[in-house]
């Protein structure tokens, strides 16, 4: 099932229902609740057939991206299911705004009001307003994305690193930005990346740890 917070707001879902808590009294009280299959259609054969399809990460024993509910900001509350991206407002549960017909292998990352969608079928990132759903911008989905596929489920641990090679994990999407761990033979690199333009936030020079 799905907990997570932001600032006093907790949501959660229990047996197909979310609810949104508000953590300023104690105990939290509940806001709205809802039932996901009354604002969203029924998962595709692709959503159905692949474990954790909505992953951002090769570690989704926790939820990198969560579904069908999203990433929770104070500005919106996205799900997705089938090809329906909904967004709902976090404090009274009212739909803000819908969007059908996208890819459904479609990922979630959140932001104050900036939501990416990835696809990797269309290998695509969509850039939208939180708050309406208007299309700020598009952008090709950026290699180092894929390359983070190639090592899933996969422990460093528990492979044979060879000369020359690189061995990239995706190991976490906090907001809108990625966290990339890279493994050589004699070194390793952690590199952020920002999903709404594709490109490094730090460092600006690779910084290296030499390993023994």
């Amino acid at each position: 099932e799905y907990v997570v917070a932001c600032g006093r707001l907790i949501a959660l879902t229990d047996d197909g229902r979310l609810y949104m808590l508000d953590a300023a009294d104690d105990p939290p009280q509940m806001l709205w609740s809802v039932k996901l299959d009354q604002v969203l259609p029924a998962a595709t054969n692709h959503q159905k057939s692949i474990r954790n399809w909505q992953r951002t990460t090769v570690y989704d024993r926790q939820p990198d991206a969560y579904a069908p509910v999203g990433q929770l900001t104070g500005f919106g509350l996205p799900l997705f299911r089938g090809r329906r991206l909904v967004v709902l407002n976090p404090w009274t549960g009212q739909q803000m705004w819908i969007q059908d017909n996208l890819p459904d292998d479609s990922r979630l990352a959140a932001d104050a009001d900036r939501l990416c969608v990835i696809s990797e079928s269309v290998s695509q990132i969509q850039v939208r307003n939180l708050r309406n759903g208007a299309l700020r911008q598009s952008i090709p989905l950026p290699d180092w994305w894929t390359k983070g596929n190639s090592l899933y489920d996969v422990s460093v641990r528990h492979i044979e690193l060879e000369a020359g090679t690189e061995y990239p994990w995706r190991i976490a999407v906090e907001g809108t930005r990625c966290l990339m761990f890279t493994v050589q033979p004699d070194s390793a690199m952690l590199t952020s990346y920002e999903l709404s333009s594709g490109t490094s936030t730090w460092p600006n020079v690779a910084w290296r740890a030499q390993l023994s």
